[in-house]
């Protein structure tokens, strides 16, 4: 299936100037360079993982994967139009170390089949999250960020480069360098090169709609982590719906293509697996947390700040637990 797969989109990535469909093409894309890969290294690092775990897996690690070649593209200037080949023979060495390799991988603690009903509400949040943001989509007031998000995404389409130092109509030098510029402008820029299309207008509300819903699946995931409960994680879902920045009003889920928002998708990420590694000290769950903290650094610096926080508040949360259950003994003695 992968070998299918990878080439489709060898042939899309040499035929796609003669295809319409713009959204569809960049959903592909956008699966082919960054989920499919994901999912292949999650598959290794947890094969007995629930679908809802191995997804948000799949983003970090694919996410993470692509940073690193963005990156490396950037300092060597090269087209990252070549990414459309290089990708796939990762993918590939994924999938052959996968049927292949020895690995047993490692088990994820509250990793529970969903109950029909948590599948239903599921089901509602995704067509209610495609209305939002495919139906009505993001009004693009003047006081609002997207145009300059969009030219930016569309420079890096045109100019073939992970950080165009020509940006609109000038040269920019230095004044390019936008904190709420980051990596993922950089991918999403690449995905729309590949549809041969340099609209970004027209894909803009896909973002928001992939944002959401992954920024959607992380706060279950984070939810199943803390609590062990897939009634408390679908009720955290539902109240970011409805009632987190003044709910349907706030425009949250509508706006999620802004790094900031897109970055939280990894904050959550990161959170889920540090939680988990210090509970069981495994190496999967460092592995997956410092690459979900990459994720969100490289998408909006400003989780550069943010996650140490969370960092040290959790260490300290972890400290106070461990102190306390160590005198748990002691007060049983001396408390009648």
């Amino acid at each position: 299936m992968v070998c299918v797969l990878v080439a489709v989109h060898i042939l899309l990535v040499f035929t796609a100037r003669w295809i319409s469909g713009h959204w569809l093409l960049f959903i592909f894309f956008f699966f082919s360079l960054v989920i499919l890969p994901g999912y292949l290294a999650s598959s290794i690092l947890f094969p007995r993982a629930r679908i809802y775990y191995t997804l948000l897996s799949s983003l970090v690690l694919g996410t993470a994967q692509i940073f690193i070649l963005l990156v490396i593209f950037s300092v060597l200037d090269l087209d990252i139009y070549y990414l459309s080949l290089l990708v796939p023979v990762l993918t590939l060495s994924l999938a052959f170390y996968l049927y292949r390799g020895s690995f047993s991988g490692f088990d994820l603690p509250q990793n529970k089949p969903l109950s029909p009903t948590v599948i239903m509400i599921m089901l509602a949040v995704v067509i209610l999250i495609s209305v939002l943001t495919l139906g009505i989509g993001d009004a693009l007031f003047y006081t609002g960020d997207a145009q300059d998000h969009m030219a930016y995404i569309r420079a890096i389409t045109w100019s073939h480069r992970a950080f165009p130092e020509q940006f609109i109509y000038q040269d920019g030098g230095q004044l390019t360098k936008d904190i709420r510029r980051g990596l993922m402008h950089s991918v999403w820029g690449t995905v729309n090169l590949l549809t041969c299309k340099t609209d970004v207008s027209e894909v803009w509300p896909l973002i928001s709609w992939i944002g959401s819903l992954f920024l959607l699946l992380a706060i279950f995931c984070l939810g199943m982590q803390l609590f062990g409960s897939q009634a408390i994680s679908i009720l955290g879902v539902v109240l970011y719906i409805f009632f987190f920045q003044r709910g349907l009003a706030g425009h949250h889920m509508i706006t999620a293509a802004y790094g900031f928002y897109f970055g939280k998708i990894y904050l959550y990420a990161f959170m889920v697996f540090a939680v988990l590694y210090i509970r069981d000290r495994r190496p999967g769950s460092i592995l997956m947390a410092s690459a979900a903290s990459f994720g969100a650094i490289g998408t909006h610096v400003s989780y550069m700040m943010i996650i140490p926080f969370f960092v040290f508040s959790l260490i300290i949360a972890e400290l106070l637990r461990t102190d306390g259950k160590s005198r748990l003994p002691i007060l049983a003695r001396t408390v009648p």
